[in-house]
């Protein structure tokens, strides 16, 4: 579409059109490296940020055409095109709306709580045999990811396969104009945002609308009652139910074992390649909608042969020779191609970056049509590897130049791997590729347990505190303990991409790591020794001063490197713990104003914004600090930023958020707050696997010092961690649980160095079998109150030799 066509898709203020150029590219988020001359900004306003702040950003990175709200705030230049109108987020809905209509393919949209992208990537994988597919990029599923996904449709795309998310009343009607959806399946409907609504069912009413005049609708037989009532209402022609009930319009049996599941439909028996009740309801609604639009069973049979009960999301995980692993080896098309290579160029800074690559499974393009698409997304980012993989490349390998390493398989690149060092490594291809014997190859080798970090999830509890604040409040968030036990190399890399305000360590140490690592956001180093203040100057980090003797050991070590690095100022006021007195602020505001050192904050601890019984204490803490806070800014004639609040006190006592907060546990997902609709996602799992089960004989011991005993004899399993891994051995003896199966199986005889025993008499399982210690169940939480300690504990006792894999929706 032209620039000058927007002027009747919006309701626009104001205009002006230096050139007319063809639009083909949307972009809400300058932080993307990956822009065509001919891209559109929107400066959308969120609760978050201010896209009017990174307009002149978008003009250094050669973007030219803008849609904003406040006009003035593209008059820095005259060769620009732009348009203001009342609310970027209604026009870049508006202009997605005005390109779907002016395609007549059939589009699938789909909606639920769990599921959606799972369904969208599994049904895209096996209707590309039939069709040529467009589709939501990973997780494009909000008001912002809808418009953006749908305005990639081409005259060559034959369907649409998009997915819709909410979280509140009135969102779905938005989503339902935009894609126009002609058949909808419906997922499944769990707690997923059950806050933005009064009861689930007034939450099914508001996702019913995405499907709006639908001539079909997919759906389970548990949902089909409710939705029948509806079903004139909304103009829906027809629902296709399944269910194990004949009354049903595909009735499905199901044979399961451990592994693998056989799903008879219709009279074909389908083979499913895992037994685990989401990944059956996913792939059920899979092969409805793909026999509704014309596949063969077979066909379909062939198509689900090469799925996996995988995330489908970026991995994160560490290799050899201190490189870092990107995983996305599940599907690989020319979106999912652009979103990795966009990822890879924001993350990660000051590292080489590589990239491996297999042609592409997933794509109508012709092999010429490849090729230039391949060489033109690669051209948008320096890499010092770019290694191709594949018949496509080894037949066409005069089309590249020598900067490019070719291989005819994955074989051929396992017998010649390049010396890989210190650098970041993208591996994208498809299953059919089998590149994840790449991954195999070059992952760093650890025991079987790991811990599974969610990027999104963080990013949500993230976005949850920083809805919190006032738009003035500037946000710190502490990476101290190796983050919370989560990495503190991926969780700071991911917070400066999220463009927080500084870091907070516990010592030096921490914060020259991460300088090494490229980090550049100022750090908060909360615990400075005296040995080690000379790395704060040296490396730029700024020391909390908690004492007269830490102020005097400052300033001998400001005199040795002749510069003053900015200093943080404790003030206790009443967790006694480190900090000035009261008392000591007059003579303390004197040294400070006299050797003319830089305070960038003054700041406190709460004791109990966890606990609103102690509401009196916390504020009798807060009056002490607003008082010594004062009587510091008029004896020194000036203002630091000033702060006390933590995750807790950002709930609970808003309205001292002051100029900043220190955001710590709760971006991990602990509920600390006590927050009765808790709105945090967990972060992660911690799990392993079954290294052996054993048959144990009545009244035999278990274990060391033979504390294990099964009276009537049964099954145990040995999981591969020990309390050298961060499993504590108070979880001897039937006090810790793990998930193993659907089923929470006790700890039996005493945990050890490297390994623990669980009773599965009850449980079917097998050798290899996922253990789940952490996650949705049993919780951090859960594993807290197990041993009488907090979630903090839990968390940073892991290990750092457990394997962590971080996941990116």
């Amino acid at each position: 579409m032209l620039f000058s066509e927007f002027k009747q898709t919006v309701n626009f203020k104001e205009s002006n059109i230096n050139s007319d150029v063809e639009i083909k590219q949307l972009v809400t988020d300058t932080r993307s490296s990956d822009f065509y001359s001919n891209a559109l900004f929107f400066a959308l306003k969120t609760s978050k940020r201010d896209g009017h702040q990174y307009i002149k950003d978008a003009y250094n990175k050669g973007i030219r055409n803008f849609i904003v709200e406040d006009f003035n705030a593209v008059n820095f230049s005259t060769d620009i095109n732009f348009l203001s109108v009342d609310n970027c987020l209604n026009a870049l809905q508006e202009i997605a709306k005005a390109k779907r209509s002016k395609f007549n393919i059939p589009v699938i949209g789909i909606t639920g709580s769990n599921g959606k992208t799972i369904i969208k990537e599994w049904l895209s994988q096996i209707l590309a045999k039939k069709y040529v597919i467009v589709k939501s990029p990973k997780s494009y599923n909000s008001q912002i990811g809808v418009p953006l996904s749908v305005w990639q449709i081409e005259k060559r795309h034959k369907l649409g396969v998009f997915e819709a998310g909410i979280s509140q009343k009135g969102e779905m009607s938005k989503l339902n104009t935009i894609i126009r959806p002609n058949i909808g399946i419906l997922s499944n409907i769990g707690s997923a945002h059950d806050g933005g609504f009064s009861d689930r069912n007034q939450k099914l009413k508001e996702k019913l609308q995405l499907f709006k005049n639908c001539e079909k609708l997919i759906l389970r037989e548990d949902e089909y009652a409710s939705v029948e009532s509806l079903k004139n209402d909304l103009g829906i022609k027809e629902l296709i139910s399944w269910g194990k009930s004949e009354e049903n319009q595909y009735p499905v049996s199901f044979n399961k074992n451990t592994f693998n599941t056989t799903v008879q439909i219709n009279g074909f028996a389908y083979a499913i390649p895992f037994s685990d009740t989401a990944s059956l309801e996913n792939i059920l609604h899979v092969i409805i909608c793909s026999l509704e639009m014309g596949m063969e069973p077979e066909g379909i049979q062939e198509g689900i042969s090469l799925l996996s009960n995988v995330s489908m999301r970026l991995e994160v995980k560490d290799a050899e020779n201190d490189c870092i692993l990107i995983d996305d080896t599940y599907n690989h098309d020319e979106g999912g191609l652009k979103v990795a290579l966009e990822y890879l160029a924001s993350q990660y800074k000051n590292f080489n970056k590589s990239l491996i690559i297999s042609d592409l499974k997933q794509t109508s393009l012709n092999e010429e049509a490849q090729i230039e698409f391949i060489k033109s997304a690669l051209s948008k980012i320096k890499l010092n590897h770019q290694i191709l993989i594949g018949d496509l490349f080894s037949n066409n390998s005069k089309s590249f130049s020598k900067d490019f390493l070719i291989y005819k398989s994955v074989d051929d690149f396992l017998k010649n791997i390049p010396n890989f060092n210190k650098e970041v490594l993208l591996i994208k291809g498809s299953r059919q590729m089998q590149f994840e014997r790449i991954v195999k190859q070059l992952e760093k080798q650890l025991h079987g347990t790991r811990l599974e970090i969610n990027f999104s999830n963080i990013t949500h509890n993230l976005d949850y505190f920083r809805t919190q604040l006032k738009a003035n409040t500037k946000l710190m968030v502490m990476v101290k303990a190796f983050a919370y036990g989560a990495g503190s190399r991926e969780i700071a890399n991911l917070l400066q991409f999220s463009q927080v305000d500084y870091l907070g360590v516990a010592y030096a140490n921490e914060g020259v790591d991460l300088r090494k690592q490229g980090l550049n956001l100022p750090i908060f180093v909360m615990n400075p020794a005296s040995e080690s203040l000379a790395l704060c100057f040296e490396y730029n980090l700024e020391p909390e001063i908690f004492s007269f003797k830490s102020l005097e050991v400052y300033s001998k070590e400001a005199a040795l490197h002749d510069k003053k690095t900015p200093v943080h100022i404790n003030i206790d006021t009443g967790m006694n713990r480190l900090g000035f007195d009261l008392t000591d602020i007059s003579r303390l505001s004197k040294i400070i104003k006299s050797e003319k050192i830089q305070v960038a904050s003054i700041f406190s601890h709460l004791s109990s914004s966890d606990d609103l019984k102690e509401k009196e204490f916390t504020l009798s803490q807060i009056q002490k600090f607003n008082k010594a806070y004062d009587e510091f800014c008029k004896e020194t004639s000036s203002r630091p930023i000033k702060h006390i609040l933590n995750s807790a006190g950002i709930v609970n006592y808003p309205e001292h958020q002051y100029d900043m907060v220190r955001l710590g546990v709760g971006l991990y997902g602990v509920n600390n707050a006590k927050l009765a609709s808790n709105p945090l996602l967990p972060i992660g799992r911690l799990i392993s696997e079954i290294s052996q089960i054993k048959a144990i004989a009545p009244n035999e011991s278990i274990g060391y010092s033979r504390k294990g005993n099964l009276p009537n004899g049964g099954k145990i399993a040995t999981i591969p961690m020990g309390y050298a891994d961060g499993f504590s051995r108070i979880f001897s003896n039937g006090k810790g649980r793990v998930y193993v199966n659907g089923k929470l199986a006790p700890v039996i005889g005493n945990v050890c160095m490297d390994m623990f025993m669980i009773d599965i008499s009850n449980v079917e399982a097998e050798e290899g079998d996922e253990v789940v210690i952490f996650g949705e169940k049993p919780t951090v939480t859960d594993l807290a109150e197990w041993s009488d300690t907090i979630p903090y504990e839990i968390l940073t006792n892991i290990s750092e030799r457990v394997k962590r894999v971080y996941i990116n929706d």
